[in-house]
């Protein structure tokens, strides 16, 4: 029997494979894309800059973001607003 803390932590490696999967095939569309989940642009893609995180996550096949702060002029809602549209993601939380 598989207990919760094995079963995150098999959810979290399937979501880590299909992030990391190459981009080649078909672009999602909207019904596709993993509705229901957020990706949190915290903790996810940190090896690229915050506002390129909505397109990684856009690409990985998910329709909402989620962050934790605004806490500078690169993180304020109007700038983060236009990020997520022009990603096609929306802000979940």
């Amino acid at each position: 029997m598989i207990d919760r803390r094995d079963a995150m932590l098999l959810g979290a490696a399937a979501l880590t494979a299909c992030a990391a999967a190459p981009t080649t095939a078909r672009p999602l569309s909207r019904r596709d894309k993993l509705s229901g989940y957020a990706l949190n642009t915290e903790s996810w893609f940190t090896d690229l800059p915050f506002a390129k995180r909505f397109d990684a996550a856009a690409r990985a096949g998910f329709s909402d973001v989620e962050f934790w702060f605004l806490n500078d002029a690169d993180r304020s809602a109007k700038t983060l607003a236009k990020v997520a549209a022009d990603a096609g993601v929306s802000v979940a939380q």
